[in-house]
Formats: C-alpha cells, structure tokens, sequence
C-alpha cells in the first residue's frame, strides 16, 4: 500500500488458486510493482500475462535454488514476454532463503531476453562466469543501476569494470559479496563517466584497497563502506580525496575507527557522515 492504494502486487505461481482477472487488479489501483515467485505452473503464468503488465515499473522474480526444466520454460517465456514495455527495474532472487546463486541456465535465459535494452535497474545474486556472460551483453548498455551480491571472486570486479553499462552506470552496489584481496584496483583504474553512488559494504576492504579506490572517491556524491576493515588511516585518505561540495552521504559504519577519527569526520561533513560503531566481534 502507499498512500492508501496498491502499488505492489504478490504473486505465487505455485498457489493452487488460480489467478483470476488481473486485468481488474490494474484497473482499480495503480499497480506500478510486481513480485513473482516463479514455479512450473505455465497456466498460472497465462493467466498473469496480461496487456496491463505494461504498466509496471519494477518487476521482482523469486526463482527455486535447483534447476527445473519447468521452471527455465516458464523463465524463458516470463523473459521473453511482449507486456513489458514500461519496465525499467528488475530484480532476480531466490524464492527461498539461500545463499548460493541459482542454476546458470536462468542466467542465459536473463542475458538473452529483450527486456534487458529497457532496463535501468538491475538487480541479483550471480555467479563469476554468468556475471560475465550477463554484464557484456550489448542490450544492458543503457542500465543506470547496478547491484549484484554474493560470494564473489576478486575478478569480478574486472569483470563488472569491462561491462557494456560501465559508461552510463550512476550507482554500483557490491554489497556482501565477501571480495577479498586488492580487488578495489581494477574498479579505479577505468573511467566511470557518470558514477555517482557507490557502495561495497559488507566484503573485505583494508586501507589498502582504499589507496587503491581513491582515484574515483572526488566524483562521487554517495559512498558507504560499512562493515569492513577501514583504520583512522584508510578513513582520513577518503576524506582527503572527497570533493565537499559534491558529497551527500559518506557512511563508514561498523569500521574500527577511533573516536578522535570519527569526532574529526563528523566536524568536517557534519550530518553527511554517517557511522555507528560495532558492539561486538564482526
């Protein structure tokens, strides 16, 4: 619900009650959001195929963690589906609570579908070789946004580095994607013409990947590196390469800072600065 109408539909294609009029649902509220749990019931997913799906805006897929020759025909129609013209935001999940990326067959289907040339926001967990495969695909080229999450290798950062969308992206998010060693350098060592927001929280990154991240720190207006193992030194050399006058957000939360460190960053970007210290063993 927003403001009193809905704005977000759920929809489980494994529910034994069939879909009805989904038309309907469209035309007495301004659904402008969907999430699918995707499950291998091809007439469930005709009878959520409708006209009306070209109003959406965002669109979220929950798929099973195994693969299932049902569900990739299901995928392969979902993807290639002719409703999705006002579509810009997609996000691939897992319909479970799971850690691990799923098949990489659903990854193909996702990399070759249309719907991909409209996208501005993308959004999933991945392994490295379909990172690859999806983010150098020439249709993504338009894309704005870009999150991915999981445990990633420290090439992957070379890889989302050569993307086809690297020219036009606004905002990389790499959270929790437990990268290890100086994996900062091959993001810094490319142009990002147009990025703005960037956050990496939530992986391994030392003062040193931090000298190694500086050179895209002065373009930036938001940057979160929460939970990571950034010192007084690694905080101070961000600051240093911050333009002040550019910067909205700076979060170093969950970092073993010092209270001189954090007293100092709080006085020079007041209410931009964002930290709160950890409690306990990480």
């Amino acid at each position: 619900m927003f403001n009193g109408f809905v704005s977000c539909l759920r929809v489980s294609l494994e529910s034994r009650l069939p879909i009805r009029d989904i038309t309907a649902a469209f035309r007495l509220e301004p659904v402008n959001d969907l999430r699918v749990t995707i499950a291998g019931n091809l007439d469930q997913w005709q009878r959520l195929n409708a006209p009306c799906l070209a109003r959406l805006r965002s669109l979220t897929i929950g798929v099973p963690n195994e693969h299932n020759q049902q569900i990739l025909e299901i995928l392969e129609n979902v993807f290639h589906g002719h409703h999705w013209s006002g579509l810009n935001e997609l996000t691939l999940e897992r319909s479970a609570p799971n850690f691990q990326p799923g098949p990489r067959e659903y990854i193909e289907q996702l990399a070759h579908s249309p719907l991909l040339s409209n996208l501005h926001s993308l959004s999933l967990m991945v392994e490295q070789p379909d990172l690859h495969l999806l983010t150098h695909q020439p249709q993504i080229e338009n894309l704005r946004t870009f999150s991915v999450w999981g445990r990633l290798m420290p090439g992957a950062t070379g890889v989302i580095a050569s993307a086809a969308f690297r020219p036009n992206l606004e905002e990389l998010d790499l959270t929790q994607s437990y990268l290890e060693g100086d994996w900062t350098r091959a993001l810094a060592i490319v142009a990002w013409p147009k990025l703005r927001s960037l956050d990496l929280g939530g992986n391994e990154l030392t003062d040193t990947g931090v000298r190694s991240l500086l050179p895209l720190i002065p373009r930036l207006t938001d940057l979160s590196l929460c939970g990571s193992n950034i010192t007084d030194a690694g905080a101070l050399a961000l600051a240093d390469a911050i333009d002040p006058e550019k910067m909205e957000r700076f979060s170093l939360s969950y970092n073993p800072l010092s209270p001189e460190t954090v007293d100092a960053l709080r006085i020079r970007f007041g209410e931009r600065f964002h930290f709160t210290a950890s409690t306990g063993p990480p």
